[in-house]
């Protein structure tokens, strides 16, 4: 397994593409400022991971994932599914033929969707099936 640290390279966080594509972005170089103006997406619903799998990419092409963390008595921890574990399949295809967006986009997909997803831990591989809900 890879540590955290390795991944996150003293970050706190990525502003992504589901928050900012609801803003025109203006860079002041000058002045040092980054301005945010509302454009027609700002009141679109988000929409949000159902599994509790919170993932991280790495590798040269980033498309090798790790578990980072699951949410107590969400469905991920249901599944049995581990930090640390190594995401090798989802559905029927090698994890590594998708992006990390492909990943959580399927992860965000509607409640009683079941996801199957092979794991390695400890050098086996788990089948585990993940069945998504609503996250409170």
């Amino acid at each position: 397994t890879i540590g955290k640290s390795a991944f996150l390279n003293g970050r706190n966080g990525i502003l992504g593409n589901g928050t900012l594509n609801r803003f025109s972005v203006i860079l002041d170089y000058r002045d040092e400022k980054v301005w945010l103006k509302p454009n027609r997406n700002i009141n679109r619903a988000f929409t949000y991971d159902r599994s509790g799998l919170q993932l991280l990419a790495y590798g040269l092409n980033l498309n090798q994932f790790n578990v980072q963390s699951v949410l107590p008595g969400s469905p991920a921890a249901e599944a049995d599914i581990r930090p640390g574990d190594q995401v090798m399949r989802v559905g029927r295809l090698p994890a590594s033929l998708f992006s990390l967006h492909d990943i959580l986009k399927k992860l965000q997909k509607s409640p009683g969707t079941r996801i199957k997803i092979v794991v390695k831990r400890d050098g086996k591989r788990i089948r585990k099936t993940i069945t998504l809900r609503d996250l409170v």
